[in-house]
């Protein structure tokens, strides 16, 4: 019995020290040249599947920990770069957008105004386009929720790039109801417009200062006044004249589709008396006709009580309107009397030439000296003008520069000489 155990011992001695050694073994360096690493890859993969669920599978922790961490650096670091020039990208197609958004808007306006067959922009039509553009511009991602930035680039454009008319005026009207602008947020933009953008303005800030009028904002919520450099009865003349200005326009379009309905077409060179040759004089007569037109068709109105329309919306009463249109006439009376005078020079600027080409074709013809020499009889002076100019230096009212006698004392000694 004794001697069966003692030679049993040592082979279970030998059983676990090849069990622990299996064990252990997975915590040997795989990069040493054990005999660990003669085994196989399939058994390599079979011992740590076989050790996956008890928790013997060797795993090189260092390694594996870097790797993730530097992955997750990459990743994390590409995605931030992404997502920064994505975001940068996304605010300048933005900005870009709002821009345009204002350019349309200002060209819809323009293109109402164009086809308009009355005196001011038909209203409808003008709300039909501007809604049109706004929807367009709405829908596009970058501007949700930008309607009042929107609304700010139309007005700096409208200001800026074009003639404050009353169609404008309607505009800005029609704009801020469609973007649901409410008043309060109109003076803000307008305060901001002159903050930020209109500040070294003063022609733009006049504008503005003439449109939020019109509109009907407070003027003690607007600081438009205080960026002014001008007096109190300076900026009051400014608006005075971009009222008038506005209303001139009107009447302007108003005698333009008169003309058209009229037939007036543009006059030819052959339709003009006296000589057609100059074009300078052409260019005058031209212009007298159109201007006695125009004053013709500004008198018909007042006759007629015929008044343009627009003046409501300018703040204007029909006695003010009016007085525009007769201010309308004489300036342009003033204009036909200023032409009447350029046409009378230019016409006797015309016929001196032509004494001229005429005196000097007769003085080539025969054996005539190229200059004359008068002498005066009183003291001897003696003048020496061109052949054929004699009339602009030697003219009837010719006195001698020396003793002052008359032209009757000189006598011609050309022959002589």
């Amino acid at each position: 019995m004794l001697a069966s155990e003692t030679r049993v011992r040592p082979r279970i001695a030998v059983v676990v020290q090849r069990q622990y050694v299996a064990a252990a073994a997975p915590a040997i360096d795989p990069r040493r040249p054990t005999r660990q690493s003669r085994t196989s890859e399939p058994q390599r993969q079979q011992q740590s599947f076989e050790g996956f669920g008890t928790g013997t599978v060797s795993r090189p922790v260092g390694r594996t920990s870097a790797g993730v961490i530097i992955s997750v650096i990459v990743v994390s670091a590409a995605l931030g770069t992404a997502g920064y020039f994505g975001v940068q990208r996304f605010l300048k197609q933005r900005e870009q957008l709002i821009v345009e958004f204002g350019e349309e808007m200002v060209q819809a306006l323009q293109f109402v105004e164009r086809r308009s067959a009355d005196d001011i922009p038909d209203e409808d039509r003008l709300r039909k386009e501007l809604t049109h553009v706004t929807r367009v511009y709405s829908a596009k991602a970058p501007l949700w929720g930008q309607k009042r930035r929107m609304y700010s680039s139309f007005l700096y454009t409208l200001i800026r790039n074009v003639k404050l008319t009353v169609g404008g005026i309607m505009a800005a009207r029609i704009a801020q109801q469609m973007l649901g602008v409410s008043e309060r947020t109109a003076e803000q933009v307008m305060n901001a417009l002159t903050e930020e953008r209109l500040a070294s303005a003063p022609s733009l800030l006049s504008k503005l200062l003439f449109l939020s009028e019109r509109l009907g904002m407070n003027s003690k919520s607007l600081r438009i006044r205080d960026k002014l450099s001008f007096s109190a009865e300076a900026v009051r003349s400014l608006q005075q004249n971009l009222c008038e200005s506005c209303y001139r326009d009107v009447i302007e379009e108003r005698i333009s589709r008169l003309k058209e309905a009229r037939g007036e077409q543009t006059l030819t060179a052959a339709g003009l008396p006296g000589p057609g040759q100059d074009a300078e004089l052409e260019r005058f007569r031209r212009r007298l006709t159109r201007l006695s037109l125009d004053i013709e068709l500004a008198r018909d109105m007042l006759q007629s009580n015929n008044i343009p329309k627009g003046y409501e919306l300018l703040g204007l009463g029909e006695r003010d309107a009016r007085t525009i249109i007769e201010n309308f006439i004489a300036d342009k009376e003033r204009a036909v009397d200023a032409t009447a005078r350029d046409i009378e020079a230019r016409e006797r600027s015309i016929m001196a030439r032509q004494r001229e080409s005429a005196a000097e074709a007769s003085g080539s013809g025969g054996a005539k000296p190229a200059t004359h020499r008068f002498e005066c009889q009183r003291c001897g002076y003696t003048l020496f003008p061109a052949a054929g100019r004699e009339w602009k230096f030697y003219g009837d009212d010719f006195k001698c520069p020396q003793c002052g006698a008359p032209k009757s004392d000189f006598r011609d000694t050309s022959e002589q000489s």
